[in-house]
């Protein structure tokens, strides 16, 4: 009988230990679940907040409050309409080669275009100078307000000798450069101008 009353007790230990088995997993393990999905949810929406805040600070006119800031429409072209903005850039391109000693020989809207959400316009402007008048351009055009961009230049260089003058061996002659370059922005048209 002490045997069978041994085998009789292992067994019941077993089922026992089997049966709190099954309730610690079917409490512990949902729970450990639960806990888990709900991590992961705080993580995505917490990831998702910060896309939005990094696209509003790097997209403009994409703040979170859906108004654009007026550090944002400083950066962009505005006007009543795109013809107008293309003129208003002509004069501006047109200003800022005078200040710089240039003067261009031509200078041509080209056309829109739709880029990563933003509607840009552009000119482009022909000119023949020296590198150094042309350099002082080129940074008054990108370092002011609105932002406008530089883009798609050609560039000739030679260098310039005064006609019926003997070139003196110890004078550099003038290195001129013919660029022809596009001089992009983004256009928002502006409400009540």
């Amino acid at each position: 009988m002490s045997i069978s009353l041994i085998r009789f007790g292992r067994k019941a230990m077993a089922v026992v230990l089997a049966a709190l088995m099954l309730v610690a997993a079917g409490v512990l393990l949902p729970s450990f679940l639960l806990n888990r999905y709900r991590d992961t949810a705080e993580d995505i929406a917490a990831k998702a907040q910060m896309i939005v805040h990094l696209r509003a600070d790097t997209v403009p006119g994409a703040n979170v409050d859906g108004k654009m800031a007026a550090t944002d429409r400083a950066a962009f072209m505005t006007g009543p309409s795109e013809p107008g903005a293309l003129a208003a850039l002509q004069t501006r391109i047109d200003e800022l080669a005078r200040q710089s000693g240039i003067r261009l020989q031509s200078v041509g809207s080209i056309p829109s275009r739709e880029a990563e959400g933003l509607h840009l316009i552009g000119v482009r402007v022909q000119l023949t100078a020296d590198l150094a008048k042309i350099h002082e351009f080129l940074y008054a055009i990108e370092t002011i307000k609105p932002v406008l961009i530089v883009d798609a230049a050609d560039w000739t260089s030679g260098t310039t000798r005064l006609v019926g003058v003997e070139p003196d061996p110890s004078q550099p002659a003038d290195l001129m450069v013919q660029a022809s370059f596009d001089v992009i922005g983004a256009f928002a048209i502006s409400a009540g101008t």
